[in-house]
């Protein structure tokens, strides 16, 4: 519970006030589409609507090992920290699908043992399960490398993938081969789940069955903050790694799960990382949980999505976050997102706001879901159709954000609401750097704490063996005083090095800067109904010139097929493809932003060119080399508008175009062009008036491979 108690006699009147409401406001499908956006005041216990099929989860997470007893020389496992993330989860079930409270069974801690995780996912999961229902499992804690099992060799690298449950005593291959569950017995229960969601034995599932994983089966030293869930095999400590039992091809194998399993076709897995990297822990949340959660809870509102693309733009927003950790998907990658039909209805942007026992009014949607203080709802009267006024948001709490109303409004007194938001407020925080051993740099110091786009949360010594904020980039001393180095969040790896007797400071402050710009740019999105466009890329197939020109005319590669995100080798030449898939004209922009913080803009910025027909395709006509370092990701932030705006400022090096032939933005989109023009520039002053107008994102990105 993060809010006060909230009366539950509010929810009564709520019924009826969602035939009322799409009626006043001329959106009949409020009801339906809403179903699963709509639960109880946070203490009232009421779960969201009762939908067809039912829904089951298990969510397990392990943060306390019982390690009272570990083996002569064999290490503890390291503590992490999984409540609040799996207590998120249970809640995001809840609230935003539909899943009843009894159906949602949680094992912490030395509830999670091998045995009861077995017991509890064959009586809670597989007993109850039929056609059409909707499973959840889920598991928070270490994952480790085995050796693969003698009885069913199938791992061309030896290696069987482990979750390791609360009894594991110590971190030996010994110990986790007697206690661990392995991905062999995963594929086992999942198989055992499918065979009784399938109407017939040769028939596909009906229905819907997700694994998520929030665990590694790699591991490495870090000297920062975040925490690895997992390790991989130690050849320090277990000895010499396995050698395949059988030969088996290492196209054979699909990940967590076999590619032999039949499974793969019916049920969804999302892993936290990939095989050659750590999943790891920040500020007390997994990274990978912590932002599935909050894609769960965003996606609800928003157009239906599938498992690749919420992977994708998982990988983004985690990328984003400074974490070199990149999650994968295997089996029904194509299925909507926990829905058990082939496409689901939108959400609205309806939601309650009830008042708790402390008076104040508190929205039933918080940080989880994106919403942001300063936002403004509009409020309506919960048993008839009748405006209240506005309300600001001035605290937001994970799964709910308290309200005061302007002045104005009419809704003192009142148990509750329906509120909408009007103004989605984009906070445009500073930096958060930490500076680590600059004590005899203090011109330095002092010019980044002037910094309106950076903000200094710690300065520690050099001996310093721990940083112990969040924070967004790490300002570190060399040994000599004679270079800057710059780390990301993990703190564990480079990312770039200034020399002080040949950098200017105004070199730091550039660098700065694009971090700033950056990572605003990576995680601002908006989903409007009105304004859908998709995003795909696809290789080319030209030769270029000594100057990279291209020579011949570019024809489309038919691999990799058309996607919007795609990994292609560094000198590729890449074309982008924009759908429209509403039903308006839409003016579209393309802001490419590269690995080393550099902004530009595609050819989408040509007045004239850059509209896209109602439900018309448009291929882009400026084809782009992909140059930068091997393992960087380019992304491409898509802009649709209903009418032409000018963001040529977004790129800090160019002049607004403005001049003759040039068409003006259009008036209703100012606030608009403000903000992201202004992120552009690097300034945080002046926020953009509310944005009332309809636009939308999209994203696509690519990978860097080494050059051919």
């Amino acid at each position: 519970m993060d809010v006060p108690h909230l009366v539950s006699e509010i929810s009564i009147t709520m019924k009826v006030v969602y035939r009322k409401l799409a009626q006043a406001l001329s959106v009949a499908s409020v009801l339906a589409a809403s179903s699963a956006t709509y639960s109880a005041g946070i203490g009232t216990g009421e779960p969201a609507p009762k939908v067809s099929s039912r829904r089951l989860a298990l969510l397990v997470g392990v943060g306390d090992y019982y390690q009272n007893r570990p083996g002569p020389g064999h290490k503890p496992w390291p503590k992490l920290h999984t409540k609040e993330e799996i207590e998120q989860y249970r809640q995001v079930l809840i609230r935003d699908y539909g899943f009843l409270p009894n159906d949602v069974l949680v094992l912490q801690d030395q509830a999670a043992t091998s045995a009861q995780i077995r017991e509890t996912f064959r009586k809670h999961v597989i007993a109850q399960a039929r056609p059409g229902d909707i499973v959840v499992f889920h598991f928070s804690g270490h994952g480790q490398h085995l050796p693969d099992d003698a009885a069913r060799p199938d791992e061309p690298d030896g290696l069987d993938e482990s979750l390791v449950t609360y009894d594991a005593l110590d971190q030996s291959w010994q110990e986790g081969s007697a206690k661990n569950i392995r991905d062999d017995e995963v594929g086992d229960l999942l198989e055992e789940l499918a065979a009784k969601m399938r109407p017939a034995p040769t028939s596909q599932v009906v229905g819907n069955i997700t694994v998520t994983l929030d665990a590694c089966y790699s591991g490495s030293a870090t000297r920062g903050l975040l925490i690895p869930r997992g390790r991989a095999w130690n050849t320090s400590e277990d000895g010499p790694q396995p050698r395949p039992l059988v030969r088996i091809d290492s196209a054979g194998r699909d990940g967590f799960l076999s590619s032999q399993r039949e499974t793969l076709r019916d049920a969804t897995v999302v892993a936290a990382a990939r095989a050659d990297q750590s999943a790891w822990e920040r500020d007390g949340q997994g990274v990978f949980t912590k932002h599935w959660v909050r894609l769960l809870a965003q996606s609800n509102r928003e157009r239906t999505i599938n498992y690749q693309d919420a992977v994708n733009r998982l990988a983004i927003d985690i990328a984003a976050s400074g974490v070199d950790q990149e999650p994968i998907v295997e089996g029904a990658a194509s299925r909507p997102l926990l829905s058990a039909l082939p496409t689901t209805a939108g959400q609205t942007g309806t939601v309650r706001a009830l008042r708790g026992g402390d008076g104040a009014l508190w929205l039933q949607q918080g940080e989880v879901h994106g919403v942001t203080k300063d936002s403004v709802y509009a409020l309506y009267e919960p048993d008839v159709a009748t405006a209240l006024g506005n309300a600001k948001v001035v605290q937001v709490m994970p799964f709910s954000a308290q309200l005061e109303p302007l002045p104005g409004s009419q809704v003192k007194g009142k148990l509750g609401a329906v509120a909408i938001e009007t103004h989605h407020s984009y906070d445009l925080r500073p930096l958060r750097v930490v500076l680590r051993g600059l004590e005899k740099q203090s011109e330095l110091r002092a010019r980044i704490k002037q910094m309106d786009v950076a903000r200094v949360v710690e300065e520690v010594p050099l001996t310093s063996p721990k940083v112990n904020q969040d924070f967004d980039l790490l300002l570190e001393s060399a040994a000599d005083q004679r270079s800057i180095l710059f780390f990301g969040p993990t703190n564990a790896a480079v990312l770039r090095e200034l020399d002080l007797s040949k950098d200017e400071p105004s070199a730091i402050e550039r660098l700065l800067q694009n971090q700033w710009r950056h990572l605003h740019l990576v995680t601002l999105r908006h989903e409007c109904s009105a304004v859908n466009i998709e995003a795909e890329l696809f290789a080319v197939n030209v030769k270029l010139g000594p100057n990279r020109q291209p020579l011949t005319v570019p024809v489309p590669k038919l691999a990799p097929p058309p996607a919007a995100h795609l990994a292609l080798p560094r000198e590729s030449v890449v074309g982008l493809r924009l759908r429209n898939r509403s039903a308006k004209d839409l003016f579209v922009s393309v802001i490419a932003l590269s690995p080393d913080g550099d902004i530009d803009l595609w050819d989408a910025q040509q007045p004239g060119k850059n509209v896209i027909r109602a439900g018309s395709i448009l291929d882009s006509h400026a084809f782009q080399l992909i140059t930068g370092q091997v393992g960087g990701r380019v992304l491409l932030k898509v802009i649709a508008t209903e009418n032409f705006v000018d963001f040529s400022g977004i790129n800090s090096n160019r002049a607004v175009r403005g001049g003759p032939g040039t068409p003006p933005s259009h008036p209703s989109y100012a606030p608009l062009q403000t903000l992201i023009n202004g992120i552009g520039q690097n300034t945080r002053g002046g926020r953009p008036g509310p944005i009332q107008t309809n636009w939308g994102t999209s994203d696509a990105s690519i990978t860097i491979l080494p050059s051919l």
